[in-house]
């Protein structure tokens, strides 16, 4: 595949800040690509192919990792080396992020609603369900334990789906 000759690890272990920029590449093209084709569904078209884009190097990132995992036997070292990798998986997220975020405030109205809808209606759902009200402001009730435990309940159902699924992925 193109995305795999793109990247190598070992590459991106030596620089790890430069695929900060790889993050917000996958994540900008995703976004105006779903935007372009599956304009009903950019929300979730964008996620979906901003992680097909980035799974070549994240794939290939673990196997190195297994394969030092194997070589080095001192803890410390190995520590060491795992520590890359980390570096790339996070710089990877940042990019991202940075990059929804950066669309999130420069594009029209219009676009926002169309482009993160998915995202704005669960935030407002969680909002709803716990105080009853629509919330648009961030306040003090945002520490509520309620509220955590709904976001944390969202999210421990997102990581069991995932694992779930992670299961049926054959590379």
């Amino acid at each position: 595949m193109v995305l795999e000759s793109l990247v190598r690890p070992k590459r991106a272990e030596k620089r790890p800040v430069s695929i900060f920029f790889v993050g917000f590449l996958y994540a900008s093209v995703a976004m105006f690509l779903s935007l372009w084709i599956f304009r009903d569904q950019t929300s979730l078209v964008m996620v979906f192919l901003t992680v097909m884009a980035a799974l070549p190097l994240v794939y290939d990132t673990i196997k190195l990792e297994e394969k030092k995992d194997l070589e080095i036997k001192s803890e410390s070292k190995l520590l060491k080396e795992h520590s890359k990798a980390l570096a790339v998986f996070m710089y990877l997220f940042l990019g991202a992020v940075f990059s929804y975020s950066l669309w999130y405030i420069f594009l029209p109205e219009d676009i926002i609603t169309n482009v993160f809808n998915t995202q704005i209606s669960t935030i407002k759902n969680i909002n709803s369900n716990i105080f009853g009200i629509e919330i648009l402001a961030t306040t003090g009730s945002i520490t509520s334990t309620s509220l955590f435990g709904q976001i944390f309940a969202n999210n421990l159902k997102v990581l069991v789906f995932s694992l779930f699924f992670s299961f049926f992925i054959v590379l």
